[in-house]
């Protein structure tokens, strides 16, 4: 149930972090898939790692902010490997790109509409873009990455422009579960709390100043809120992007489910 033998699977901002752990995992699951990413010498090198190691792989450039890329070139992947029947929409930025992190009151209108630029249209630009191609094959699973911000406030960081776009995101999966079931479309997200990654790294901030305090509470709180008590490794959230991909979830659809080390639970 949890094989992927024969399916093509795409994932935006596949060349690292979260993406590249995921599209590894579907990988290994049997599937073939796409590195989706602006980042080419990466993703291009993660690609030929893969297929060296027996698996098929391919990178393709999407910038995910571009609408009329996106859909050409869903469309160019569909024509090339027969179809689309997995989409993870992955690629997206944290609170403290764009010149942030900025508290609500301060927050300019650039990031906001950055955030919101790649974090909640570029997804939905994705799905719309995939709908037409997973229909004419009966179906297929698309999977968004929201994130713990999405689903509850935080109180170490201001991240109000990406908290909202994430939040939306989950509400967005929701619908187009319910809009797209009838043509076997099924629509889920995954709320990743804390993981090491590059992105995370990062944003860590330099020296001192406002940015070390929100790292250093940040810290104190994975240490003293969240039951497992620590940051996940990327490898941690293949498991969840194989379930929700596969037959083993056929039937859950509009569902967000957190892989955060229990930082939701309480």
């Amino acid at each position: 149930m949890f094989r992927l033998d024969g399916k093509v699977a795409l994932i935006t901002g596949g060349a690292r972090g979260l993406g590249l752990a995921m599209a590894t995992g579907l990988a290994e699951a049997g599937a073939e898939v796409v590195l989706a990413d602006i980042l080419r010498d990466e993703g291009e090198e993660k690609a030929r790692d893969l297929t060296a190691r027996g698996q098929k792989a391919h990178y393709r450039t999407i910038d995910v902010s571009d609408r009329d890329g996106v859909f050409a070139a869903m469309n160019e992947v569909a024509d090339a490997l027969g179809g689309i029947d997995v989409l993870i929409n992955n690629a997206g930025v944290g609170g403290k790109s764009h010149g942030g992190p900025f508290a609500a009151q301060e927050m300019t209108p650039e990031h906001w509409r950055a955030l919101m630029s790649i974090n909640l249209d570029g997804p939905f630009a994705c799905c719309q873009a995939v709908h037409p191609i997973m229909k004419a094959r009966g179906g297929g699973a698309i999977i968004n990455i929201a994130s713990v911000w999405g689903l509850g406030a935080s109180s170490s960081m201001p991240v109000a422009a990406y908290a909202s776009s994430k939040g939306a995101l989950v509400n967005l999966t929701r619908q187009l579960a319910v809009e797209w079931a009838r043509d076997g479309i099924r629509v889920n997200a995954i709320a990743p709390g804390f993981f090491d990654t590059q992105l995370a790294a990062g944003g860590g901030g330099g020296g001192g100043g406002p940015e070390a305090d929100w790292k250093k509470k940040m810290r104190e709180q994975i240490g003293e809120r969240m039951p497992m008590g620590r940051r996940g490794a990327p490898e941690e959230i293949k498991g969840a992007a194989i379930f929700l991909a596969s037959e083993a979830s056929g039937l859950v659809t509009g569902h967000t489910l957190p892989v955060d080390g229990g930082w939701m639970a309480w």
